[in-house]
């Protein structure tokens, strides 16, 4: 899966600035770090309403969001009309099975 995503990051490295956004304290800092590997400098937000604010300003490159979130309209729809990267990633157990996909399909 982190390859998978690192994948489909490093397509998309224009403005080099990305949010992450969730809940899990526990794989935020993975993935934050994994995306500041990629070369971005990366904010890391629980606030939704922070991470829009973000994506609106259209200086962020990419979203990486928690599927808890991932599926707010608001936020899909800014980052489409901002071309912002949406990612999102699940942080349960089955999101094991994404790393058998192809990044096309995440």
């Amino acid at each position: 899966l982190m390859f998978a995503l690192n994948g489909l990051i490093r397509l998309h490295q224009t403005r080099h600035k990305a949010v992450v956004l969730g809940e899990d304290d526990e794989l935020l800092p993975s993935i934050a770090r994994m995306v500041h590997e990629a070369g971005y400098e990366v904010t890391v937000t629980t606030d939704a309403g922070w991470g829009l604010s973000a994506v609106k300003s259209g200086e962020v490159s990419v979203c990486v969001v928690e599927s808890a979130l991932g599926q707010d309209d608001e936020l899909v729809q800014v980052a489409a009309e901002t071309e912002t990267l949406w990612i999102v990633f699940d942080s349960t157990a089955g999101s094991l099975d994404l790393l058998d996909s192809p990044p096309s399909e995440l």
